[in-house]
């Protein structure tokens, strides 16, 4: 379970997720997150994952017009379920706004929509065995 979060268990269940690592935390403030005393929401695989992307991606098309576009950039993407077969760089993808350990949940509070490149820069890995 990850750090700083715990299980409700009733709530959990209600919940009724396909992961058995998904559930819903206990009340709880997050330091320059989410101020309110909430449930949050942990969520691992595809299936539990996909209703709180789809609600972050209308959230934002909304705010923009009819269009997804990255919070950082404002270059337009496209939610990349209706597009299977597009190029990975226009998809856009689910940053999460607090992303520090203890405070990262996956509420649709916490999300926002990123293009690849920006999502990128934000969150620099090590690729070890690779040269340049």
């Amino acid at each position: 379970m990850p750090r700083g979060f715990k299980k409700d268990i009733q709530a959990t269940k209600a919940a009724r997720y396909e992961d058995d690592r998904s559930f819903v935390s206990l009340p709880k403030i997050i330091p320059n997150g989410c101020p309110n005393i909430v449930h949050h929401l942990v969520l691992y695989g595809l299936e539990d994952k996909k209703p709180i992307r789809a609600e972050i991606f209308r959230r934002n098309r909304e705010e923009n017009g009819g269009k997804n576009c990255c919070w950082k950039c404002g270059k337009v993407v496209f939610d990349g379920e209706s597009e299977s077969l597009m190029h990975p760089e226009h998809r856009g993808e689910w940053d999460h706004i607090c992303n520090k350990p203890g405070r990262r949940c996956d509420c649709p509070e916490n999300g926002r929509v990123a293009c690849r490149a920006c999502h990128k820069k934000e969150h620099v890995q090590v690729q070890f065995g690779r040269h340049a």
